[in-house]
């Protein structure tokens, strides 16, 4: 992913990144994070999980801590 927010950000979370999914207290593997429009800006959203259960989701990226 190549792409850069309004403010030439690129997204915090990259495909494969492990994170902790804090209100759910579960980590999980990042499948991608999204562009949201809000005129005028473009800016990086909602990550699509899948848990370690094979579930997938999606959280705001402010509930997610990255692991190292």
């Amino acid at each position: 992913m190549n792409e850069l927010d309004s403010d030439g950000n690129p997204p915090k979370f990259y495909p494969g990144d492990r994170v902790f999914v804090e209100p759910l207290k579960l980590e999980a593997t990042v499948i991608e994070q999204l562009m949201c429009y809000d005129y005028p800006e473009y800016f990086w959203g909602n990550v699509k999980l899948k848990y370690d259960d094979g579930a997938t989701g999606t959280s705001h990226s402010w509930q997610l801590k990255k692991l190292s």
